[in-house]
């Protein structure tokens, strides 16, 4: 029948809103329960219902991002985690060097993760998460991780530099310490190279404001960590030319760029050291050591009147006595970085020892009796020495 004056729906509106309602049901089955977690993660942690919670949690061990978290905390996350959307393309999250405050589950869409001066490095998918679970119930948290050199020594630059650590945190001061073992200095140059030159395939006009000064700030961290370099290792970076060259070229560059100011006052700083290091290296060089015959301490053979202190280098000449069985001895003469084999050889001649070298061992003997073989490739044997302690070459048969 069709519908009246009155404008109520005729039949077949009827029975074809009937059908949509059949149609729409269930998608709205489907829908409802999504929609009803993200109506209670809308709400205020203290305005959750326990049975809300419940379902916040039941949803969670769906997560595979939290499936390595404990069920005490899997609990404890229900009553803070929050639904956050952005239905604009290009919303800035957070920015590189923001404190992390939250960690993001990316439930629908992707996210792009842009670095200054390297552009988008990667994109995140529906089921990824990003930032850091930084407290649970004010508890903090904290990750272990295994880096790759160059990552450490871009940790250091971006966390440890410009006074964003107290005095007492030592991991700057145990890389630039031990670095050696792991990343040679050539290698550590041409990385601190490459993060002081980060701007070197940019187009500095067209660059956003933002963009120029990350690479400011990389200028000055790389100086930051030269100055502190020299503070703590000092007679090693001036030591090595290619050290003192990088440093140089630093200096250059910083000289010559308006904005780096304090820089410049620190690396002139640093100029001025190494030119007084390698005047007073020019004064003592050649020194002559000599180790007593009780053992230590090392002295100068002649008095340095140049300076108050003064530095055994490897090419430094040191006299020592070095003694076989019956105690009679040699006096020789090497420089500091003499191996082991080197010294055994010229004192067994010396001593007449009718041995080939190979069948002989050079062993310190200390004050208690107890002996300390060398390897071939030990160097500077005298200043190894415990005090009391004597230098002895042996048979082999003899120990």
């Amino acid at each position: 029948e069709d519908g009246t004056a009155s404008g109520s729906p005729s039949s077949d509106d009827i029975s074809q809103s009937n059908d949509h309602i059949r149609e729409a049901l269930p998608s709205l089955l489907h829908r409802g329960p999504d929609a009803t977690l993200r109506m209670i993660l809308r709400k205020p942690s203290h305005e959750r219902t326990q049975e809300e919670l419940e379902l916040v949690y039941e949803e969670l061990l769906h997560i595979a991002a939290l499936s390595h978290l404990s069920t005490s905390i899997k609990r404890e996350l229900a009553s803070i985690i929050v639904f956050e959307a952005h239905a604009h393309a290009g919303t800035v999250l957070f920015n590189q060097g923001d404190e992390g405050r939250s960690w993001y589950i990316l439930l629908k869409g992707s996210v792009d993760v842009v670095i200054h001066g390297k552009g988008t490095v990667a994109t995140l998918k529906e089921g990824d998460d990003f930032g850091k679970l930084a407290l649970i119930n004010d508890a903090p948290r904290y990750t272990v991780m295994s880096g790759t050199p160059q990552k450490m020594l871009e940790h250091l630059l971006e966390t440890r530099l410009g006074g964003q650590v107290g005095p007492n945190d030592p991991f700057l001061d145990d890389f630039l310490l031990t670095h050696i073992v792991f990343m040679p200095t050539p290698i550590l140059i041409d990385e601190l190279a490459s993060h002081y030159h980060a701007d070197a395939e940019v187009d500095l006009r067209t660059s956003s404001e933002e963009d120029q000064e990350y690479f400011m700030t990389c200028k000055r961290r790389v100086v930051q960590f030269i100055q502190r370099w020299v503070l703590l290792v000092r007679h090693a970076v001036f030591d090595d030319p290619l050290a003192v060259e990088f440093i140089e070229d630093i200096a250059t560059d910083v000289e010559s760029e308006g904005l780096l100011q304090e820089e410049a006052s620190i690396i002139h700083h640093v100029l001025t050291q190494l030119a007084r290091y390698q005047e007073d290296r020019q004064m003592n060089a050649s020194q002559k050591w000599k180790l007593p015959p009780n053992g230590q301490p090392i002295c100068l053979f002649s008095g340095n009147t140049h300076s108050t202190k003064t530095v055994i280098r490897p090419d430094d000449d040191i006299i020592f006595r070095v003694y076989c069985a019956d105690h009679t001895y040699c006096t020789l003469r090497f420089p500091m970085a003499a191996t082991a084999e080197v010294i055994k050889a010229c004192a067994a001649d010396k001593l007449q020892l009718a041995r080939m070298p190979e069948d002989l061992l050079l062993v310190e003997v200390k004050s208690n009796g107890e002996r300390t073989v060398y390897k071939d490739n030990d160097v500077s044997i005298p200043t190894a020495l415990s005090l009391g302690g004597r230098v002895f070459v042996s048979p082999k048969d003899h120990l």
